[in-house]
């Protein structure tokens, strides 16, 4: 069970690395999200926090992962949605586009499918 002050603690390590990933301390930002508990690594504002890590280190394939990880359990982020979509745009498309990236209304799958005529012309 988590007390009310470890999660203020882990609220307060959520904004040490941000701001260490905003300033470009990167090795800082790690060591900050090792350091916070493993029950609440799960949790959205950790998922993102880790995700904007992984785009500063421009490591993109593990952005789109913990993208299509939020997606997962979250799937109305858009702004998550477009941010893994470029992450796996930027590594290059590699590998299998995770399906979480496609589940939600207005993306590419359904775009480009054809609307069935309603019978109005």
């Amino acid at each position: 069970m988590i007390t009310s002050d470890q999660l203020d603690a882990f609220r307060a390590g959520l904004q040490r690395c941000e701001g260490y990933t905003t300033l470009n301390m990167l090795e800082e930002a790690e060591r900050e999200l090792l350091q916070l508990p493993a029950e609440l690594r799960l949790t959205l504002p950790y998922l993102m926090v880790s995700m904007n890590f992984f785009i500063h280190c421009k490591q993109w394939d593990m952005a789109t992962k913990i993208g299509a990880c939020i997606l997962d359990t979250w799937p109305g982020c858009e702004d998550v949605r477009r941010l893994a979509m470029q992450c796996y745009v930027r590594d290059g498309c590699r590998g299998e586009l995770p399906p979480s990236l496609l589940r939600a209304p207005g993306t590419l799958r359904q775009i480009i499918r054809p609307r069935r005529n309603s019978g109005e012309n």
